[in-house]
């Protein structure tokens, strides 16, 4: 298990309760978190197994005219992931609008 984590000049230093200090150059932080989808259960948005708002390939909810992106739904949690995500519900929306 980790004991502590802090920054070195070029890395980021983990320090373990063994005592040894391993580096890395990025540490991701961020797993294992929890969606929060209360809004979407306010509005009665269909939720996955997990959790998160399931949404079509076009990142179109349970609800027409509602999109979801991100860590909110089913899938990698990844800021890359969130990007193309939310370029694909933009286009949905853009050509709904024709």
């Amino acid at each position: 298990p980790m004991q502590s984590l802090a920054l070195g000049a070029r890395q980021v230093l983990v320090t373990l309760a063994s005592g040894e200090v391993a580096a890395f150059d990025t540490a991701y932080v961020a797993l294992g978190t929890t969606a929060r989808t209360e809004l979407a259960g306010g509005l009665s948005l269909r939720l996955g197994p997990q959790g998160q708002i399931a949404v079509d390939d076009k990142q179109q909810t349970s609800l027409a005219g509602v999109y979801a992106i991100g860590d909110v739904t089913e899938g990698l949690d990844q800021i890359a992931v969130a990007i193309g995500q939310g370029a694909v519900a933009a286009t949905a929306i853009h050509n709904a609008l024709d």
